[in-house]
């Protein structure tokens, strides 16, 4: 199975555009100066489509290195965590998780 075939369920783009949303917002050192109020709301903008637009990892990771707003601190972060999230998505079937309990 490649990269390509891994599907990633709605809650964890959810979870994921949350993580990105905070840290664009948070970040003291990102480029974009969020704590100005008309910005902030562009950034729930800006979180809102991507969202909407996202569904695998790969058009995640795409979404965000086209982000301009977003520092390449935010950027490796959030594939760091891509990384780390993409192998459990994959699916269990009844018996493999039968078999991981029993180990």
């Amino acid at each position: 199975m490649t990269k390509k075939d891994i599907q990633i369920d709605e809650d964890t783009v959810k979870i994921m555009a949350g993580i990105l949303l905070d840290r664009i917002l948070m970040d003291p050192e990102d480029q974009f100066e969020a704590r100005v109020p008309e910005q902030r709301v562009k950034a729930h903008i800006e979180a809102g489509k991507l969202y909407t637009e996202l569904s695998d990892t790969q058009r995640i990771l795409n979404k965000i290195r086209n982000y301009r707003r977003c520092s390449l601190r935010t950027r490796k972060a959030f594939q760091e965590l891509m990384h780390r999230v993409s192998p459990p998505l994959l699916p269990l079937t009844e018996t493999q998780t039968h078999s991981d309990s029993l180990t």
